[in-house]
């Protein structure tokens, strides 16, 4: 209630796991992406899209370093490379002292850089080089009107 938009990021290694979760998002997906939801009485009016990335979101952040088409077997394998990168450490304490976009530019690493990457995973991907290893949270930002 209240919002004209509403971004879903999802992570596809936990789709990914089995067949029973690929499915139930794929249903989801199909029925809220692009969606345009109205319902006066509660308020609700709003456009819903949904944004992927595979393995997991710790992708874009290593995009803002360097592009990659390396196949992640993990999300743990993203994070061990996020962290060889520039000290990356997926914990509570790690966040609260570390905004992660001012964290990644102070470690040589750039925002525009990390969207033209993520953009370029999506072309790779759309002209069936592969399945893997893609970000559609360049997108997103795009969406947003953040370049």
């Amino acid at each position: 209630m209240g919002y004209s938009q509403v971004f879903c990021l999802i992570d596809m290694d936990t789709k990914k796991k089995d067949a029973k979760s690929m499915a139930e998002y794929q249903r989801l997906k199909k029925k809220y992406h692009n969606a345009h939801i109205v319902k006066k009485r509660s308020g609700i009016d709003c456009q819903i899209r949904f944004y992927e990335t595979e393995r997991c979101t710790g992708l874009f952040f290593i995009y803002y370093f360097k592009y990659t088409t390396q196949k992640f077997q993990t999300s743990d394998d993203v994070e061990t490379l996020l962290n060889k990168i520039c000290g990356y450490d997926k914990t509570l304490k790690f966040f609260r002292g570390h905004p992660l976009h001012q964290f990644f530019e102070k470690q040589g690493g750039n925002f525009v850089n990390a969207i033209a990457n993520a953009n370029r995973s999506l072309f790779d991907v759309r002209n069936g080089n592969r399945d893997y290893t893609y970000s559609e949270i360049g997108s997103m930002f795009n969406d947003l009107g953040i370049e």
